[in-house]
Parts: structure tokens; sequence; C-alpha cells
């Protein structure tokens, strides 16, 4: 695969173990977890990401958490458990990249 390394990842991107995936997705996505994956709706999700930002947690973990739905709710696409992605309906927050101190 161009520009992967040999797990399929993108270069120069951070891994994140499996471990660490399920941990994301279990922590805060605890409240949904009972719902049907079929009543699922964008506004669950956008909910998820305003508690997240309320909770002080840096937009990259928020944005960390839309990527791992992302993927998952579009193998569920893929497979015919879900005729759409409800995450192509939610705005996760940008990235805010912060400003590096440089030193003379």
């Amino acid at each position: 695969m161009l520009g992967s390394d040999s797990s399929g990842q993108a270069a120069g991107r951070p891994q994140l173990s499996r471990a660490r995936y399920r941990q994301m997705i279990n922590r805060y996505t605890g409240r949904i977890g009972d719902l049907q994956l079929q009543r699922l709706k964008a506004t669950h999700i956008q909910s998820i990401y305003a508690e997240m930002i309320d909770q002080k947690l840096s937009s990259t973990t928020v944005v960390q958490l839309h990527r791992i739905l992302h993927k998952a709710l579009n193998t569920a696409v893929k497979q015919g458990i879900l005729k759409r992605n409800v995450t192509d309906a939610t705005v996760p927050p940008r990235i805010e990249k912060k400003p590096i101190d440089v030193w003379d």
C-alpha cells in the first residue's frame, strides 16, 4: 500500500493500539452502547463530542474518536448493516494547533 507501513496504517500517523481504540470507544460512547445500531443518530454522536469538550478533553481526542467511529460505521454500511454513516452528518471540532515557543 502506498504511503503506509506494514500494518496498513498511513505513514507518519500516530498509531493507536487495538486496546487503545477499544478503551476510547468504551469510555466515551458508553451511554449509546445499548442503542440498536440502526437507531443511532448524528445527534447522539454530536452530543458525545460536546460532552467530551465540556470535560476539557482536547480536540485531538474528540477527532480521534470521530475517526474511529467513522471507520467502524463505514464498515457497517459496506456490510449492509446500516444504510448510511451517521458520522457524516456530525461536525467534529477542528484540531487546535498550539503555538510553539522558540527560544533564541
